[in-house]
């Protein structure tokens, strides 16, 4: 508080006079950052037998002296999200926190959260490989003095990236996704690409780069044209996509393929194949011009090139790739190249975890803590996100005949919400969670699917019934075909699947704190297509 002592006009003293009011002025600053230092002790005790017994650190507690979770964490956010030298950030961690922070040891702090990601590579993996659509693309990167190829496949909401000596399919398949990918996959029509099982999708932007060359040379009106389609076929899928249609009016669509045969035609006409050659030694085969080849990739790939407006899912450009991989680029701008080829697959490992974190709306910071806790966060799967834990009782008695056709929501208060279960499409719900034989029952009947979420949030399978047995308590279970700890306590009656997923277009209810809003389920379902919440949605099935 800031009290004047005398008057500004006449000089009085002002310590009694009365307070005329007060006007507020806020700084916002940060404290003194320092480092705080934890000490653990184990004890050993002497039993009457003679036996010393001591007990155990905390498993990241491993040596004498050691930085903690948060320090590591900034480190690698630093070295791998804001691609700061190493030298620069062990220069900004003495500077800041006081901690003199050896070169070596902040390159050995990003191997060793690489080394704790193999489970979150293996999710990500398998969640890309059952994506509706995809992204990949590749770039060059030099790795110990040589050229290697950096490989990138993701989503809106995943990343994965890998590296490899090699660009081609050898790569593709040490990288994971494409070898078991049927869905979408976007890409700027590189011949690998090409052989693999997907549905494929040429990259809009790389065509118009191409035609935009190809209209600058003699005869080629048609690649102008060319080029003039296809941006008007984005607006018609972007204007589809802001109507909330589910595709592009046919009768439009229609027109739009006709002018491309029309314009393949032009192009063809003006670009003839070359004559025929009498065959003789020392004669080769005429090479074609650009505008040949691209026309040859246009009549073979239409349906490829064409994809986005007959599947509004599918982007016009492979830009979210192209993004994805702008990180790399501007990592070999900063330090060169990476020494060897294991650190670099660290870096991109770190670094694909941050991507997807940040994509799925976490704070880097947090998500780099919780790995160097040894407890990584792991993403969950489109349309299952964390939630509040909740009791499914479906045979507890409910008033009236909604007995059979109700799920009681029980909150943490001991307060329960009845929903309508032909409203229920997907189910969320944060282990633990008590489930008996006639929730189980009740969920296979109408088809309904229950996510799972360990304590820390992570996706831990899809509830599925088995055999009818006694109630049995769900703690961790399985997680992708491999135990969890603290999963004994599962029985029979349920079973977690091993590479679960959400069914494309189904709808979901997220069973969190916003079930609150929902006290009114059976009455205020029947008002609307849909409830929105503080932290949640609740969609009646269509």
């Amino acid at each position: 508080m800031h009290v004047p002592d005398r008057c500004g006009g006449c000089g009085a003293d002002l310590a009694d006079a009365p307070v005329a009011g007060t006007t507020a002025r806020q700084v916002f600053d940060l404290p003194p950052l320092r480092l705080v230092a934890t000490e653990h002790r184990a004890q050993r005790r002497r039993c009457g037998c003679g036996l010393q017994t001591a007990g155990r650190f905390p498993e990241q507690v491993r040596s004498p002296a050691q930085y903690g979770p948060g320090v590591r964490a900034l480190i690698a956010y630093l070295c791998v999200y804001q691609h700061l030298p190493v030298e620069r950030a062990a220069r900004l961690l003495g500077e800041v926190l006081g901690a003199s922070v050896a070169a070596g040891t902040l390159a050995g702090v990003v191997a060793e959260g690489a080394a704790g990601l193999g489970q979150f590579a293996a999710v990500v993996r398998d969640q890309l490989a059952a994506a509706a659509v995809a992204h990949f693309d590749e770039t060059g990167a030099r790795v110990a003095g040589r050229l290697h190829w950096v490989h990138s496949a993701s989503t809106p909401e995943l990343t994965w990236q890998s590296v490899h000596p090699r660009r081609g399919r050898q790569a593709m398949d040490a990288a994971g996704v494409l070898p078991g990918f049927q869905g979408v996959a976007v890409h700027d029509g590189w011949s690998p690409y090409w052989r693999y099982a997907a549905t494929h999708a040429l990259c809009g932007v790389h065509l118009l780069r191409e035609l935009d060359a190809v209209a600058c040379e003699p005869r080629q009106g048609w690649a102008a044209g060319m080029a003039e389609l296809l941006c008007d076929a984005k607006l018609a899928c972007d204007r589809a996509r802001q109507a909330g249609h589910e595709q592009v009016d046919e009768a439009a669509r229609a027109r739009l393929v006709a002018r491309y045969r029309r314009l393949l035609a032009d192009g063809q006409a003006a670009n003839p194949p070359p004559r025929p050659r009498r065959a003789g030694r020392g004669r080769r085969r005429e090479r074609r011009s650009p505008a040949a080849r691209l026309l040859d990739r246009l009549g073979a790939h239409r349906d490829e090139v064409l994809r986005f407006l007959d599947d509004l899912r599918v982007p016009f450009t492979n830009n979210q790739a192209e993004r994805d991989l702008r990180m790399v680029k501007l990592q070999q701008k900063i330090s060169g190249c990476w020494r060897t080829l294991v650190g670099a697959g660290a870096f991109l490992t770190v670094r694909s975890y941050i991507s997807t974190a940040r994509k799925q709306g976490l704070n880097p910071l947090d998500v780099l803590r919780r790995l160097f806790e040894g407890r990584p966060w792991l993403p969950v799967p489109a349309g299952a996100r964390a939630t509040h834990t909740a009791n499914l009782l479906a045979d507890r008695p409910v008033p009236g005949p909604a007995r059979e056709s109700s799920l009681v929501i029980e909150r943490a208060d001991g307060s329960s919400v009845h929903i309508p279960v032909t409203d229920v499409r997907d189910l969320v719900a944060l282990a633990p969670v008590d489930v008996n034989t006639a929730a189980v029952s009740l969920l296979a009947r109408h088809g309904i699917t229950l996510h799972l979420l360990n304590e820390y949030g992570n996706y831990a399978g899809q509830l599925l019934p088995q055999t009818a047995c006694a109630p049995a308590r769900l703690c961790a279970g399985r997680h992708h075909g491999r135990e969890a700890r603290g999963g004994a306590g599962c029985r029979s009656g349920v079973r977690i699947g091993r590479r679960p997923q959400r069914p494309p277009g189904v709808r979901h209810m997220a069973a969190c704190r916003a079930l609150a809003a929902l006290e009114r389920s059976v009455q205020a379902a029947s008002t609307g297509p849909e409830l929105m919440a503080a932290e949640g949605t609740f969609r009646r099935a269509s």
